[in-house]
């Protein structure tokens, strides 16, 4: 075996484990052991390169150096058939890197690596170079140049279902972080239907398939609404772990994983079905039935059934259990705040900061229902920040999508905190960054936003009166709170020095219908988008 392939496989047991750190350290060793293979197979008769050891020495970016290096190679003069086992080796481990970088979301990165990845394809010949494209990850380019070969088995040879079905996994999940739930859904469907029609049925891919496809189905629930879908996806992902519990005798830290992930979905989808049953019998049944397949996740993540303990897995599922426990009411708080506490460690633990966000979103949802609104304070602040953080890290609005929506969960709950302090000047602050998050995310790439900034509280609450003042007008500012099932009300006058009025009120929709209509006639109202939004889904729902 190759030493960069024994450091590669070593990289991709820590990422899968959850030690991101160690998984970055063994791939960097991976890159330039990778070269000098390249070079030794391909150029046997010529010397290593000496700007390629001083590239990776001097640079403390080993994904900046193996850039140069992979602008400095001309395949010309080489042993062709070499080409594709070695140039694998070195996708393998700018893979693990990009994997590892997107998984910290350190997203910059991530997509500065995978473009390594396809520059290094460039360099090769299309058809020699077929499979080592199709397990680049993001790999876009390359799918219809696969797709347009599918026919031709004889150039391509068996694995080109495979290889394929690859390519359009690849290009899902690329999808899917940009928010594009359904269409990633019809990618990973596809990927799944050419893994059925291989000559040889690979269980591993379709297993893959099949849990992406539950991950994409749950999240287009979320977004769409569309409780018509959760039934399907329910019987889906449950046929799943059917075919996961025959298969763990075959393979089973791959498939006992894979099972874990496949209970963490069909917990999320169970969760979301009584969310939608809260009136009804079948609630209590379903956010128990939901409990238990979070605590299967926590057993298999953790260790409990003979796997590594994975600290990332093992975040999502403490975080789901914890949002499952505040369904059942107060009394289960403290033990929802302790999930949400050893779920926010753990995602901390292995630097997955997004999900680090979640766990303290769902954390500080635990103290509020607690009435603990300084310790849920106290996380939100926290979470705004680390969610602005990698909003600016990001490339470009495409890819703020999940963010986005978490922000704006972050900031009604944070005005709700702050609310209940009777801190009302800050709250009303926070409701009009909430509407510039929620229009931001709206208008998506039109440039018309200027950049989110930190809040200066007393610099912001002094412009909001100076809009009163300027247009002589009351202002009107609201946010619905789903949490609380409220209404936050801010009246604002026109004069400084005035006091500001604020009530919370069970969510009444005639009532803001009669607000509006009054504030139309001769005052401007302020109305939250994520309120408004919510409130004409209900205006739907109620017609």
């Amino acid at each position: 075996m190759y030493r960069s392939t024994e450091l590669v496989n070593q990289a991709d047991d820590a990422r899968i484990n959850g030690s991101f750190q160690n998984a970055l350290q063994l791939a960097y060793e991976a890159l330039p052991t990778a070269f000098r293979e390249l070079y030794t197979d391909c150029f046997p008769s010529s010397n290593y390169p000496v700007n390629w050891d001083n590239a990776f020495e001097e640079s403390d970016d080993p994904v900046l150096a193996a850039a140069n290096c992979i602008k400095d190679l001309d395949f010309s003069t080489c042993i062709e058939e070499f080409i594709v086992p070695a140039t694998q080796r070195i996708i393998a481990a700018l893979n693990i890197v990009g994997n590892t970088l997107r998984s910290m979301s350190l997203f910059r990165r991530a997509i500065y690596c995978f473009d390594q990845t396809i520059a290094l394809c460039g360099k090769i010949e299309p058809a020699s170079s077929l499979i080592v494209t199709g397990n680049a990850s993001c790999a876009i380019k390359s799918l219809e140049y696969l797709e347009s070969l599918l026919q031709d088995n004889n150039k391509i040879g068996v694995n080109a279902f495979i290889e394929a079905g690859k390519v359009c996994s690849n290009k899902a999940s690329l999808l899917f972080d940009l928010g594009q739930y359904e269409q990633s859904l019809v990618l990973h469907d596809r990927h799944l239907r050419l893994t059925l029609q291989h000559i040889y049925p690979d269980d591993k891919q379709q297993t893959i398939a099949r849990n992406n496809i539950g991950k994409a189905m749950v999240a287009f629930c979320k977004s769409s609404g569309d409780r018509s879908l959760l039934d399907a996806t329910i019987e889906f992902i449950e046929e799943s772990l059917a075919k996961l519990s025959s298969l763990c005798s075959v393979d089973f830290s791959f498939f006992e994983r894979s099972r874990g992930i496949a209970q963490g979905h069909l917990g999320e989808c169970i969760l979301l079905r009584a969310l939608n049953e809260r009136e009804n019998k079948m609630f209590l049944e379903l956010v128990d039935r939901a409990l238990k397949e979070f605590d299967e996740m926590v057993k298999i993540t953790s260790g409990e059934t003979g796997l590594k303990k994975d600290p990332g897995g093992l975040g999502i599922a403490l975080s789901g259990k914890s949002q499952a426990l505040l369904l059942l009411g107060r009394d289960k708080a403290d033990i929802a705040i302790e999930c949400g506490q050893n779920s926010y460690k753990e995602n901390i633990s292995c630097g997955a900061r997004f999900r680090s966000g979640l766990s303290g979103v769902a954390l500080a949802e635990a103290y509020l229902v607690q009435y603990n609104f300084e310790f849920a304070e106290r996380e939100l602040r926290n979470v705004t920040e680390t969610f602005d953080k990698l909003l600016r890290e990001l490339p470009d609005d495409h890819q703020r999508v999940s963010i986005f929506e978490q922000m704006s969960k972050a900031y009604t709950l944070l005005q709700y905190a702050l609310f209940q302090q009777n801190k009302v000047e800050e709250s009303v602050v926070w409701a009009e960054q909430s509407r510039a998050v929620s229009l931001k995310q709206l208008l998506g790439d039109c440039n018309v936003m200027p950049k989110l900034r930190p809040i200066s509280f007393s610099a912001e609450f002094s412009q909001i009166l100076d809009t009163a003042v300027e247009t002589q007008s009351i202002l009107l500012v609201y946010t619905y709170v789903e949490l609380s099932q409220s209404v936050l009300i801010w009246l604002i006058p026109p004069l400084k020095g005035k006091p500001i009025f604020a009530a919370s009120t069970p969510f009444d929709l005639e009532m803001i219908n009669d607000m509006e209509n009054e504030m139309d006639k001769e005052l401007n109202f302020r109305g939250s988008l994520v309120a408004t939004r919510v409130m004409m889904e209900m205006r739907i729902r109620t017609e």
